[in-house]
């Protein structure tokens, strides 16, 4: 009798232990940094804020960051692993091409690190929402996100719209005259839109840019900076800036996007698409630029 009752006493704190281990680990994180903008934009809205040990430093560009106002309220760590361990996170994301170093050493600490790819494509964006929100322990919030996105999706590209077989050209300008080619975000969001990418068909170099020359004989419907002018002031960004694409931009369509809204793969998105949606229809609405 008195050793099965040792024996009962063993297995119930080998269970207790054993509760509480598997408790732990099914615990939220509750010290998570970030060290990629694009996961910064979509956590500060998943957790409360005092589970947020860090964000990217990029997280404050306001150009970059469509949070930044609200991002400078938090931490923000560059991606040292020295800057990052003194948190002591439970829980750190990061870009597939970025801070490898960092990641590796975090992983042999033994640090949990989820590593994210940049989505391509509105649906990735849902993808990456699930992913996130999965890890903090967020799932009704992330599902709630997503339908706050495709609501916005939808208030700005009905149905209809999309059975339109009608697709007017439209072409993206960045900076050093690159375009957005097929494959990247901002192409997918065009075709949502119903709008023609002109980058698939129109000569371009193997870096992705076309001539403003080649711009001015072959104008699309409707011109897309996916940069604006003003953010960079180098030699770069001169081709946003030249007289020749003012006096396109005065007799055609256009849109300014702020970098944020296609840089990252993430519900802002939502702010290209309104955008690109308007000037689809002011096209649409005369039957074709002059």
């Amino acid at each position: 009798m008195i050793v099965s009752r040792v024996a009962l006493a063993v297995w119930w704190c080998v269970a207790s232990l054993l509760g509480s281990a598997s408790a732990a680990a099914e615990a939220p994180p509750q010290r998570i940094v970030s060290l990629n903008l694009c996961v910064d934009q979509i956590l500060i809205d998943l957790v409360a804020p005092e589970r947020i040990a860090a964000l990217s430093f990029l997280a404050t560009d306001a150009t970059m960051s469509a949070v930044a106002h609200r991002a400078h309220a938090y931490k923000r760590v560059r991606g040292a692993a020295e800057d990052v361990l003194v948190l002591d996170p439970d829980l750190v994301f990061a870009g597939r091409y970025s801070t490898p170093a960092t990641r590796n050493l975090l992983r042999r600490l033994g640090k949990r690190v989820v590593v994210v790819d940049q989505p391509a494509t509105l649906d990735g964006i849902r993808r990456l929402i699930r992913l996130l929100a999965t890890a903090v322990g967020a799932a009704e919030r992330g599902e709630a996100m997503i339908a706050a996105f495709d609501r916005r999706l939808a208030h700005a590209v009905d149905a209809k719209n999309r059975r339109d077989e009608h697709q007017p050209t439209a072409m993206a300008l960045e900076v050093n005259s690159i375009v957005s080619l097929p494959g990247s975000l901002l192409d997918d969001v065009l075709q949502f839109v119903g709008l023609k990418n002109m980058a698939a068909t129109l000569g371009h170099s193997r870096g992705g840019r076309v001539a403003l020359e080649t711009l001015v004989l072959t104008p699309p419907d409707v011109l897309v900076l996916a940069n604006a002018p003003e953010d960079f002031r180098t030699v770069l960004a001169d081709n946003l800036r030249h007289p020749v694409l003012k006096t396109l931009q005065s007799s055609r369509p256009h849109v300014a996007l702020p970098m944020w809204s296609t840089l990252c793969g993430t519900p802002y998105v939502a702010t290209a698409v309104e955008r690109l949606a308007d000037a689809r229809r002011q096209v649409l609405a005369v039957g074709g630029t002059p």
